[in-house]
């Protein structure tokens, strides 16, 4: 009996450590932001949620997500201080005043001087970044907490910050200690380690030490439709905001942008014009039928020349475009696919406006009708060929100069351009073009364009997954308008469920099964799809669907409380609500579970699953996916294909011998894919000498009735 307890802790640690693993891969430290109808998203199948959320919405435009691993208070209220004081240098001073003489401080308390001296200076140094003439920008600052090395030692400043607070004021915060612990005993406990979860307790001493205010929204099954929120301190005017839900927080943005009268007018050949009233911000505020028209609150996709990017639009702030600040708020109102030009602000020499633009200019057209030579091997390729200098090519750019005519005045000072060969000097203004470009084109998402902006970025966050993989895998599976089918995707940023729910629209089913945590869902908001498609989408844990299947109550918690040495968040939130949690004005504590609103739609989901069989199974995985394939088979109808994808061919080996050995399917075939780009172009079209690596591996096959 002892070895099977014994077996059975090592099992349940060894599951946890997989689902923390899970979490850090597919889940960012401190996440981009999104528009807060994303959380209606999440929270469709939840009623009191969804309530709520909209309520919320009248208050705050935008959230960022932040990795559920016990750190996730100090995190979004340490990222959403370093983005305050980049913005107000009053903020960073009082910041920066409240925390220089802490080190001190806490090496009378008893902490050790060697390793306080570490975090408070590297704490001091990041500080110092976010003022000055070279300070840091917002990219930066979101670079430096998703590298975790970097951001978890500004946590631990944070929570030694906090310990600090809570032991000089010991005596009050004795009052709230339970089970005889000492002040100095519980933060060694509950507030200096890594991964613990804050309570009301850390909030008051972290506000306290920092000098800041901190007010949390609770979304939580209280009473009546409108959250509830907590200033700390109270009677404060806070700046930094956060959304509690049972066991984990986020970080919330307030609206900001205050429309007077707007006339959005999209390009005259769409004949197409609206106006709108003076409380209206938003798509969802405007009611706008035609989604071809460019509004705050979605996403766009800008691209200049080659280079692509999404962006969540907010047109009361600047864009940092590569070396570029760009001010968006002159295409609001506009149609997707409509290109702008740069042009330089006069109240800001450093920002560019975008105006629409009448014609695109063409370097190459422009400045290829000179003279050329016939090679090019006696040219010597250095600096002193360029007679501009540096400088006065910057002072160009400061000064708003034309991307055109800066192109023009280094042509005319090169001693080597009209000696170039033709080809040459295409190669030349195309290298030119990539940085004097003044044009943006803003394109409309697609399942395409976001899959070679997130591949460029990162293969891997794709699973190496290309467009002609994924074209592959959606004709196999023969996945149409009015289908149903299941799709397991775990560790592709939800790319694969996007383009099945774009292919099967508004009659059409899809069940997103997934593993941990939540599902991931970057893509499928960036697609930014109707009401009614959305509609369609279904979501469940394939634990809650085995537990299900096998009659267990999944709404019925039975996790006890974990001990201090386990993490409630990285298990995947699925143990038991914090033992303290912060109070409600209402006086309300009682509230569901973490993730209570997603065993409910698990529960929903299984009942609609089992009702009838599926047209196709689709599953992407970082998994073996051997067992998942077998398991799954029963939910799909007979004589109806499925689809593995894997970026190695060893697991899809075993999962076709899996099912050849199982009998449940024919017709099981697996294939490598291919893809080589092409260059083409006037006496000069060839393979291009670069290629993608790999596609990944696919594994295709009709199911049968055994």
């Amino acid at each position: 009996m002892e070895n099977f307890d014994q077996n059975r802790d090592e099992m349940i640690l060894k599951q946890q450590e997989d689902i923390q693993k899970d979490i850090a891969t597919n889940t960012d430290l401190v996440s981009a932001k999104h528009p807060l109808k994303q959380l209606e998203v999440d929270f469709a199948n939840d009623e009191v949620f969804k309530l709520k959320i909209i309520k919320i919405g009248d208050k705050y435009s935008e959230f960022r997500r932040t990795r559920p691993d016990g750190n996730c208070f100090f995190r979004a209220v340490g990222f959403r201080l370093f983005e305050l004081m980049m913005e107000d240098l009053d903020e960073f001073s009082k910041v920066k005043k409240a925390v220089e003489g802490s080190k001190d401080e806490m090496v009378k308390l008893g902490m050790p001087e060697f390793t306080v001296e570490d975090f408070f200076d590297n704490f001091m140094d990041t500080l110092e970044k976010l003022a000055g003439d070279e300070k840091m920008k917002l990219e930066e600052l979101e670079e430096t907490f998703n590298i975790e090395g970097l951001s978890n030692y500004l946590v631990v400043f944070l929570r030694l910050l906090t310990s600090k607070q809570l032991q000089i004021e010991g005596e009050f915060y004795q009052n709230f200690m339970e089970g005889g612990r000492t002040v100095a005993e519980f933060c060694s406990t509950e507030v200096e380690p890594m991964y613990r979860e804050s309570d009301h307790i850390h909030i008051i001493g972290l506000t306290a030490a920092a000098g800041i205010s901190v007010r949390v929204v609770y979304l939580d099954r209280g009473t009546g439709d409108n959250p509830v929120h907590h200033d700390f301190p109270e009677g404060t005017e806070p700046k930094i905001h956060i959304l509690y839900r049972p066991g984990h927080y986020d970080i919330l943005y307030l609206k900001t942008m205050e429309v007077e009268s707007v006339t959005l007018v999209a390009e005259p050949t769409k004949d197409l014009k609206m106006e709108v009233d003076s409380d209206i911000k938003t798509e969802k505020d405007i009611g706008i039928l035609d989604r071809e028209v460019i509004v705050p609150g979605r996403t766009v996709v800008l691209q200049k020349f080659n280079y692509l990017r999404t962006h969540l639009l907010n047109p009361s702030k600047n864009l940092q475009l590569g070396r570029d600040l760009i001010n968006l708020s002159g295409i609001v109102g506009k149609t997707f696919g409509t290109t702008f030009k740069m042009v330089s602000d006069h109240q800001n020499n450093k920002c560019f406006k975008l105006e629409v633009a009448e014609e695109v200019q063409n370097f190459e057209a422009l400045f290829m009708n000179g003279e050329s030579g016939e090679d090019n091997r006696d040219l010597q390729n250095n600096e002193s060929s360029q007679k501009l200098s540096k400088q006065e090519i910057v002072k160009m750019r400061e000064d708003g100069v034309d991307g055109k005519e800066i192109v023009e005045k280094l042509i005319e000072n090169s001693e080597t351009f009209q000696n170039k060969t033709k080809f040459s000097q295409a190669k030349f203004l195309k290298k030119k073009a990539k940085k004097y470009h003044q044009y943006i084109l803003i394109r409309k998402p697609s399942i395409r364009l976001l899959m070679e902006i997130h591949y460029k970025a990162d293969p891997m966050k794709l699973m190496n997954l290309r467009e002609d993989s994924l074209a592959q895998i959606l004709n196999a599976t023969n996945v149409h308008s009015g289908g149903k089918y299941l799709v397991y995707e775990t560790g592709a940023q939800g790319i694969v469920v996007a383009s099945v729910l774009e292919r099967v629209g508004e009659k059409g089913k899809v069940v997103h099964i997934y593993q941990t945590g939540q599902p991931q869902t970057n893509c499928l908001s960036a697609m930014d799809f109707s009401q009614e498609i959305l509609d369609n989408l279904k979501v469940i844990n394939i634990q809650h669907l085995r537990s299900l299947e096998q009659g267990q109550d999944i709404l019925v918690n039975r996790f006890p409380p974990p001990t201090n040495g386990q993490n409630r968040d990285a298990a995947g939130g699925d143990g038991e609500p914090p033992k303290k949690k912060p109070h409600t004005d209402n006086g309300k504590s009682e509230e569901k579970p973490f993730r209570m609103n997603l065993r409910e739609q698990s529960v929903a989901t299984f009942n609609l699953i089992k009702s009838e069989p599926y047209d196709g199974l689709i599953i992407v995985c970082k998994q073996h996916p051997s067992a998942l394939l077998t398991y799954l088979s029963k939910f799909i109808a007979p004589s109806r294909p499925f689809t593995v994808y894997s970026a190695y061919k060893e697991p899809l080996l075993e999962a076709y011998m899996a099912v050849k050995e199982s009998g449940c399917a024919i017709n099981c075939v697996l294939s490598e894919t291919w893809l080589r780009y092409h260059q083409v172009l006037p006496e000069r079209t060839h393979p291009t000498v670069n290629m993608s690596g790999g596609g990944g591996y696919i594994l295709t096959g009709i199911f049968i009735e055994k």
